[in-house]
């Protein structure tokens, strides 16, 4: 998924966010948090973006 390698934080926490709107169906929110998380870049804001989003 090409959205997750960013090397901008700013850009990989709209891609997690954008996981969340309905455009993204509920079984494919996974990709783009897998695909952050295998970014060296992206592995320090996930887990807080996890945390803040974790009822949504």
């Amino acid at each position: 998924m090409a959205m997750c390698n960013f090397k901008q934080k700013n850009l990989l926490l709209k891609t997690l966010n954008l996981a969340l709107t309905p455009e993204v169906r509920s079984q494919n929110i996974r990709a783009p948090i897998m695909g952050v998380s295998a970014n060296i870049y992206g592995k320090d804001i996930l887990w807080p973006w996890i945390k803040n989003h974790w009822k949504n």
